[in-house]
């Protein structure tokens, strides 16, 4: 019957139960705006122009950059995946949370532990009855045991706040991964762009440079204007002065996408980019509203983060409550060590215990409110001193009444911006 009782108050946990936050109304739609999506792109002429279909419900791969069906900046992702520095951070921090978990797995079950030990001593004359005192060798072997019932949770609730912690962690972890594979890929795909831009604004040059040298030649023949000379001049100039912001812009990028590799920019064997090398997928998933929520990293590891701060409500209630002990201990004691396991040498014993918090200065009353502030929303006071029935300060209640009858009935005065407000009231008329 105790053992029934016991078990059955072990299946308790104070504190709240976590619960998934609902997903607001609009998520529910299939549509991201008021009108349905084409299940189709526009289609432009030109290389790269070809409409894409939209796969709604469709989810994304892991490897979402294998669409764009370039070699180059797949194994530029692999590589830097596996020299990534802040991957490697954010996956040891999961390692450290996992153990974390384990150890407060252990909590729940009973401790053992083993001890061996000899002790020199000097008896006293009064202790010992032998003249002068006597000198004992004491020799000791014992086996304890300690259980402390989980009656209230704590222990359970720690467990599942370590648990929340490493949900929190793999999130993290996949939102590096996540964050470094789209930095990769975007910053290549800048620098295909101002390739493309280089190379264009270098053959519009090239253009314009022919045409200025047939200009000239007819210019040195008479058939046209000095002005017409000048004017192409100053488009070939204007032309040349746009070619080094986008050499500059196209440095930067070439550095910033090895610094995302983790590499330095001098190091050799960092892929070179264009437009040519990257193809537009044909095809394009298209998550429903109510399912981006729960692919997105930073999302899922909030919520891991308000579960964590759940559990910790349940620790701190769970410290309000009395606290069980069970402990046991075997063992023998003897003056030879070879007289050890042998002989009445035997001892045991078994106990319980309680413990109580009584007064400890609101110490753990504090904690439980403070364990409540993360996982509650806050909530602006609209309470005036005078909202409800006051016994014990009739003065300050009767002139906050006055004070704001006076404002409501008298016309505020025009006052230069930043001056005090006669309506506004002050300290002295809340003070008793």
């Amino acid at each position: 019957m105790l053992g029934a009782c016991l078990l059955l108050l072990s299946a308790c946990a104070v504190g709240p139960d976590f619960k998934t936050p609902d997903l607001p109304a609009a998520a529910q739609s299939p549509d991201y705006t008021p009108a349905p999506m084409p299940s189709r792109t526009a289609q432009a002429g030109g290389p790269g122009g070809q409409a894409q279909e939209l796969l709604a419900g469709r989810d994304i791969p892991a490897q979402w950059w294998d669409v764009f069906r370039s070699e180059p900046l797949d194994q530029l992702i692999r590589a830097s995946l596996a020299q990534s520095p802040t991957l490697a951070s954010a996956q040891a921090a999961l390692r450290q949370a996992e153990a974390t978990y384990e150890a407060r797995t252990g909590s729940l079950w009973p401790q053992v532990s083993a001890q061996l030990g000899a002790q020199r001593q000097r008896a006293s004359e009064i202790t010992s009855q032998v003249p002068g005192g006597q000198l004992l060798t004491l020799y000791n072997a014992s086996v304890n045991v300690s259980y402390n019932l989980d009656v209230f949770g704590g222990t359970r609730r720690q467990i599942e706040g370590a648990q929340a912690a490493v949900e929190t962690q793999r999130y993290q972890v996949e939102a590096v991964y996540l964050t470094l594979t789209s930095n990769l890929v975007t910053t290549a795909i800048r620098e295909a762009s101002l390739r493309a831009q280089l190379q264009a604004a270098r053959e519009v040059l090239q253009a314009q440079t022919e045409q200025l040298n047939v200009i000239e030649k007819q210019f040195d023949t008479g058939a046209i204007a000095k002005s017409i000379v000048l004017q192409q001049r100053t488009q070939v100039a204007q032309t040349q002065a746009t070619l080094p912001p986008i050499e500059k812009a196209l440095a930067q990028t070439r550095h910033q996408l090895a610094v995302f590799a983790g590499r330095l920019p001098s190091e050799a064997g960092l892929p070179e980019f264009d437009l040519a090398s990257l193809s537009l997928p044909q095809a394009l998933p298209l998550s429903l509203p109510s399912e981006l929520a729960r692919q997105r990293p930073d999302v899922r590891a909030s919520e891991a983060q308000l579960h964590q701060a759940s559990a910790a409500v349940g620790v701190a209630t769970a410290n309000l409550y009395p606290q069980i002990q069970l402990s046991a201990s075997y063992g023998n004691n003897a003056l030879r060590a070879r007289d050890l396991f042998t002989g009445p040498t035997t001892l045991w014993s078994i106990g319980a215990g309680i413990t109580q918090p009584i007064f400890n200065g609101g110490a753990l009353r504090a904690q439980q409110r403070a364990a409540w502030r993360p996982t509650t929303r806050p909530r602006r006071s609209t309470a005036t001193p005078c909202s409800a029935p006051s016994r014990t300060w009739p003065t300050r209640c009767a002139r906050w009444n006055s004070t704001l009858s006076r404002c409501r009935t008298r016309p505020r005065p025009n006052r230069w911006p930043g001056s005090r407000s006669t309506c506004r009231p002050r300290s002295s008329a809340l003070a008793p």
